[in-house]
């Protein structure tokens, strides 16, 4: 028997609701704010703002429908279970990362964002939820509430990094994470690195060290550029013994 997506599972979630013009509504209404629909949900202002509704009203409808949805014995809860146990599992990482991640192991159908998942955790009372979906800049990452300031603490290290010394490694930046794996530190540097658009990683494809090409100050390559300004042609030996 194959394994449903999360995408099949909401749309026969909300199949098993009665149709009517009313309800009908009221389902999309739910799925914008919650981000059933894989859009990673909104707020109630907003969801309101599509339908002429107050935000009370958004909240009274969302929770009716979660609720009566949630009263439904013939529901299979077991694919949202397992993306949430997944995602807890993937936490810290960026969001792109667990969608990938849940795409490969076929329990969704891209585009869908994960704050939809969450969001259906709290929403019908599913398995422990600990991990929430943050943003550094415009970069969406899964974090506990542990985890919560690690893609800033780890931005802030690159930059000043970068700005001293020209470059990062991931070692360096990974050390201070404690209570997971070395494998999972690292693969989170990486991610946060990744969100930066102007980030350079240097040498082979370990992606071990990196620089960023226009944020913030580059005090190594701002040295080089006035060298290389004023002497076109500079030999390695000279550079080395210049070190020296």
């Amino acid at each position: 028997m194959s394994v449903i997506t999360i995408n099949e599972f909401f749309a026969s979630l909300f199949n098993s609701v009665p149709s009517t013009a009313k309800s009908d509504r009221n389902i999309e209404i739910t799925k914008i704010y919650f981000g059933f629909d894989g859009k990673g949900g909104t707020s109630m202002e907003a969801t309101g703002q599509i339908y002429g509704l107050t935000r009370e009203s958004v909240r009274q409808i969302t929770h009716r429908v979660c609720r009566d949805i949630s009263l439904n014995d013939t529901v299979d809860w077991s694919v949202l279970d397992r993306c949430i146990e997944i995602v807890n599992e993937l936490a810290p990482c960026s969001a792109e990362h667990v969608e990938t991640a849940l795409f490969e192991k076929g329990l969704l159908t891209r585009p869908f964002l994960v704050e939809g998942i969450l969001n259906a955790a709290s929403a019908f009372s599913r398995v422990e939820k600990s991990a929430f979906v943050t943003k550094l800049q415009e970069a969406r990452f899964v974090v506990t509430k542990k985890t919560e300031s690690w893609p800033k603490r780890v931005m802030s290290a690159a930059t000043k990094r970068v700005s001293h010394n020209g470059a990062v490694s991931v070692d360096q930046l990974s050390k201070s994470m404690r209570g997971l794996t070395k494998e999972h530190r690292e693969s989170f540097v990486r991610n946060v690195i990744d969100s930066v658009e102007s980030a350079v990683w240097v040498g082979d494809n370990s992606k071990a060290w990196a620089y960023f090409g226009d944020k913030g100050r580059n005090r190594f390559l701002s040295r080089v550029s006035k060298i290389f300004s004023v002497a076109s042609d500079v030999s390695i030996n000279e550079i080395e013994d210049a070190q020296q």
